[in-house]
């Protein structure tokens, strides 16, 4: 077994391969299997090249050099400037178009969901009473309600508003709230959120024994407004 003909048809066999893979990658079919496919062979590929130099060293010195007249060939310099010249042009982007244009033919990627944000505020803050927070996510269609957060007693008795806002909040904008107030009432007391919109009422009301130390969900669903409400107690 020639030592020659093993490394040539090893370099062509791998060149495939790379040549395969690196196609699949510009036109952005990037699969996982296709990307560690792409990075084994092109260690495979600096291995053998390596490995190809050094066993060639005598013939790519007399490519290079001129023994008669002395100096490098121009041939050396014609691929030095050409090497020179794609490295400084993929380097400062110039060559951005030609490296992106693959990208007509990938698969559009497909939108996660939205990140929901939520508008802060702070009530009652130099009232007395347990600090809490209200974490209140409206559902799609009352995005733009207006909201008011209220605590009764047992009885029904309205003890304080803790939140009021305007009607519905600028067009694109969040308006989830993140509520940090006061809540002074000790023994069983009713939370009521209410959300209004063009007609619309939602009422998520959710009876609390007590003020204890952690979180509570707070009533949700069919015919609140709400996907989401969460009191915690600090």
């Amino acid at each position: 077994m020639r030592k020659k003909n093993l490394v040539s048809m090893s370099v062509a066999a791998i060149f495939g391969v790379l040549g395969t893979t690196g196609l699949l990658l510009y036109l952005k079919q990037k699969p996982h299997s296709v990307e560690m496919t792409h990075t084994i062979f092109g260690l495979l590929f600096i291995t053998l090249a390596i490995f190809h130099i050094v066993n060639n060293w005598g013939s790519l010195r007399a490519y290079t050099s001129n023994k008669e007249q002395g100096g490098l060939r121009k041939e050396f310099w014609v691929v030095a400037i050409a090497a020179i010249t794609m490295v400084t042009l993929a380097a400062t982007e110039v060559l951005e178009p030609v490296a992106e244009f693959g990208r007509i033919f990938a698969k559009p990627a497909k939108k996660g969901p939205a990140g929901i944000t939520f508008q802060e505020y702070q009530t009652l803050d130099s009232a007395s009473g347990k600090p809490v927070t209200l974490l209140i996510q409206k559902s799609p269609e009352m995005l733009k309600a207006k909201l008011t957060v209220t605590l009764a007693d047992s009885s029904g008795k309205m003890v304080s508003s803790l939140f009021e806002s305007g009607e519905g909040s600028e067009e694109g904008q969040p308006s989830h709230l993140l509520l940090h107030t006061k809540i002074a009432a000790e023994g069983p007391f009713q939370i009521t959120i209410r959300s209004v919109y063009e007609g619309t009422e939602g009422i998520s009301q959710t009876n609390l024994s007590s003020l204890a130390t952690g979180a509570a969900v707070l009533a949700t669903g069919e015919g609140t407004g709400l996907v989401r409400a969460l009191l915690e107690v600090r």
